[in-house]
């Protein structure tokens, strides 16, 4: 796939790479998350001419160590306010640490059932810890939870052969 990028800068590179892959699978999720709930999702940096011009300015104008989005930014400049210009870059996370809060008794009776206990790949106690820890604000731990809670649906759906439970 790289082939394609063959004389390509670094940044290009990884650009051309991020396109090619990450890119795509991202627009495949928002379609379908848009589609499921009736809405119409809109990408207006992917308008065609837009992208195809913006492949052909020189990596220093758009990225140094100490500043990205140099163009975007640039030709902003007067229609946003200065401080969102300036702002660091902060991608979207789901709230998903309050989330496993409001549903700690589904997890706790997911992860630490017996069907789940009986495989013998985690201890249990500290399995506790891990939620304990979490609901208690002592660590923020919503990625590891989600971890345990997406293999133990696996083990259910690929291993056990359960059906996907209803709702």
């Amino acid at each position: 796939m790289l082939d394609d990028a063959e004389g390509f800068d670094p940044l290009h590179k990884a650009l051309y790479f991020d396109f090619k892959t990450f890119l795509n699978g991202l627009l495949l999720v928002d379609d379908k998350l848009a589609m499921a709930h009736s809405v119409e999702g809109r990408v207006p940096f992917l308008d065609n001419d837009l992208v195809e011009t913006a492949a052909r300015i020189p990596s220093e104008f758009k990225s140094r160590p100490d500043q990205s989005k140099i163009v975007l930014k640039q030709a902003m400049r007067g229609l946003l306010p200065e401080a969102t210009l300036q702002r660091r870059k902060q991608g979207f996370t789901p709230p998903d640490q309050t989330w496993h809060k409001g549903r700690m008794n589904q997890i706790r009776d997911l992860i630490l059932s017996p069907k789940a206990i009986d495989r013998g790949y985690f201890q249990p106690l500290y399995i506790e810890k891990i939620l304990d820890d979490h609901l208690n604000d002592r660590r923020n731990n919503r990625f590891l939870i989600w971890s345990l809670i997406c293999f133990e649906w696996w083990n259910r759906l690929f291993v056990d052969r359960e059906p996907l439970p209803e709702g």
